[in-house]
């Protein structure tokens, strides 16, 4: 809050059931023009448990532009994770081969079940 009044703007404190559509409301009453938000810090299974605020106030801002802002400031943001290691699939030309042989013996029998032939025991 601090930062939004060093910055020049105000912070408000609303209640409601619905915060999102509440506080979409109080920017459309003050004619706001921007909306600033902090960056989730839940875990993201929480999303599906739980509809998130984040979510709700983009979906329901329409012509109002929605920011949002992670950390504070003065903090360190964390580290980017080093890139992940592309694991690369080798060629197993002699598997390939195996599951090609199986499908081309197994096409016959089901063209037989499909036309009624054959034997079906279950």
């Amino acid at each position: 809050m601090r930062l939004v009044e060093s910055l020049g703007g105000e912070s408000v404190v609303l209640r409601a059931e619905d915060a999102a559509a509440e506080t979409v409301r109080y920017a459309r009453k003050r004619n706001a023009t921007k909306i600033v938000v902090g960056k989730p810090t839940h875990p993201r299974w929480y999303n599906f448990v739980r509809p998130s605020f984040l979510d709700d106030i983009v979906r329901k801002s329409l012509e109002i532009d929605v920011h949002v802002i992670s950390g504070r400031p003065g903090e360190a943001a964390a580290p980017p994770a080093p890139p992940r290691e592309v694991r690369r699939r080798s060629l197993d030309l002699a598997g390939r081969l195996r599951q090609w042989r199986w499908l081309r013996s197994a096409r016959p029998s089901l063209g037989r079940l499909r036309e009624g032939g054959g034997s079906r025991t279950w």
